[in-house]
């Protein structure tokens, strides 16, 4: 079964966990289209140099993936990715997938993906990643649909 770890805390945690040692990866669409993942693990985006000097009181905050659980198919014990806002998150539709980047030898795994809003659970989706999951592209766009929430 797919075991809950201690949760991060946060205003909205978004996670993902499985049941055994695959390499899955939460990819989260905020609704500004900004896609947090293992290669933007950060809602922040810098603005390109072109714009000048970036002022000293912008925004550098916003929501993190915290880890990339089980990369390259080396065991971390975590079996974990979450998206954790400290401070109010965007308003709006979140899209939440699950990219099956390799099973690592097994024949499948099990996964859950859970979402919070201060503290109380505002979305949940089970499913089950196969070999036929981890043919595609890895980037951006990349995992099945596991949930669509929408925060006030």
């Amino acid at each position: 079964d797919v075991a809950a770890p201690q949760r991060p805390q946060g205003r909205l945690v978004i996670s993902l966990l499985w049941s055994n040692q695959a390499d899955l990866d939460l990819h989260v669409v905020l609704p500004s289209a900004v896609e947090l993942f293992k290669r933007n693990r950060t809602e922040y985006e810098r603005p390109p140099p072109s714009a000048g000097p970036v002022p000293p009181d912008a925004p550098t905050d916003g929501g993190v993936l915290d880890r990339d659980s089980n990369a390259m198919c080396v065991p971390d014990g975590q079996r974990a990715e979450n998206a954790v806002w400290t401070e109010t998150p965007p308003s709006g539709r979140y899209l939440v997938r699950v990219d099956t980047f390799s099973l690592c030898g097994a024949p499948s795994a099990d996964w859950r993906v859970e979402a919070f809003l201060d503290g109380a659970r505002v979305g949940e989706a089970r499913g089950t990643s196969t070999e036929v999951d981890t043919r595609f592209d890895h980037n951006r766009g990349a995992g099945i649909l596991a949930l669509e929430l929408d925060v006030p």
